[in-house]
């Protein structure tokens, strides 16, 4: 039949252990690229992204459109990550951002031990 089906979400694969892995894989990959200090965080989610796009581009099941759509979306978020990663690094050299940052914290740490104060 020609219709879309809707017990598997439009997929034409049984959902088989390979195929729920390869679904939550990359976003397991971006909470662990959140949770790590960039520009450390940038590395999972750069790979993840990259992998998720590159098994989508050569993945026989999908149609020609979807591949370039999946292709345009994989350089367009890798471009961001680059692009992100390249103007914190020139702002930490020319701006100063690191001393602003660490000004912050000082003053975050002098706050909480205020209030560990004030409680007490």
């Amino acid at each position: 039949s020609s219709g879309i089906n809707a017990e598997y979400g439009g997929s034409k694969e049984i959902p088989d252990w390979r195929n729920l892995t390869y679904s939550v894989t990359p976003s397991l990959l971006a909470w662990i690229g959140v949770l790590l200090h960039s520009p450390l965080g940038y590395i999972p989610v750069t790979v993840g992204l990259l992998t998720a796009g590159v098994i989508d581009i050569a993945w026989a099941g999908y149609p020609p459109w979807f591949k370039l759509l999946r292709s345009m979306l994989t350089i367009g978020a890798l471009s961001s990550i680059f692009l992100l990663f390249y103007v914190k690094y020139k702002a930490e050299k020319t701006l100063g951002v690191s001393k602003s940052i660490e000004g912050l914290k000082e003053k975050y740490d002098n706050w909480k031990n205020d209030s560990k104060d004030n409680k007490e």
